[in-house]
């Protein structure tokens, strides 16, 4: 038709303002995305930690395959190991313990041990309790000692032997010594040693329980027995 105006327009319609602070604009509208905060220190120490981590434990797992296969022990510093000794006919706390230094490359210094000895005897007073607990150290530790398992531990992958003074304190019952009355017996041990870091600390660990089997011969095993 002659004289009619044509409109091509695109109408838009506006969506709800949001409600906010400054005029009405607010964060978290779809044109004002919130900005991220910078990640705290703590996050940042505990990333690098965890990431370190990552790369230590494969390292310390292919030294470690690395050391069984040329004969070598573990790369770093170990606490003291105990094995019991063979089956003995003769008293059980004669019976002696091997103790090991597993480290390839680190030594053990000042190394003292106490021998924690749980304990039924035959011949006890009348009156005493069924177990008495005795926790028994070498006297004149660690010069005693240096010249035995001491010297040998302060190398690396060494050995030495060690028995529980239960016999040097004299301890007795019914005329004898302790040591020749043990009816039943549980042994810990507890060394203690230099550390490397700090400085001037000393360093603690334990080890146990051994058990004694009451067999003939008899001999110590690791752990607890099943009843």
């Amino acid at each position: 038709m002659i004289g009619a105006r044509l409109w091509t327009g695109v109408i838009v319609k506006k969506g709800p303002k949001s409600k906010g602070k400054g005029g009405g604009k607010g964060k978290g509208t779809p044109n004002q995305p919130i900005t991220p905060t910078k990640p705290s220190k703590l996050w940042r120490w505990l990333r690098l930690a965890k990431v370190i981590g990552l790369i230590l434990a494969p390292i310390a797992t292919l030294a470690t395959v690395l050391g069984h296969i040329i004969g070598i022990g573990p790369l770093w510093p170990t606490s003291p190991s105990f094995t019991p000794g063979p089956p003995s006919y003769g008293a059980a706390m004669d019976i002696p313990f091997t103790i090991e230094n597993n480290s390839a490359l680190f030594g053990i210094s000042n190394l003292t041990i106490t021998c924690v000895i749980s304990a039924s005897f035959v011949g006890s007073p009348e009156g005493s309790p069924p177990q008495i607990n005795i926790g028994v150290r070498a006297s004149g530790m660690p010069a005693a000692l240096s010249s035995t398992v001491g010297a040998a531990m302060s190398g690396r992958m060494k050995s030495g032997s060690y028995i529980c003074p239960l016999r040097d304190n004299r301890i007795g019952f019914g005329g004898a010594n302790a040591a020749d009355r043990i009816k039943s017996a549980q042994v810990s041990f507890r060394a203690e040693y230099d550390a490397r870091i700090p400085w001037g600390s000393r360093v603690a660990s334990d080890e146990g329980p051994f058990t004694l089997v009451t067999t003939v011969p008899q001999y110590w095993v690791k752990g607890a027995l099943l009843k």
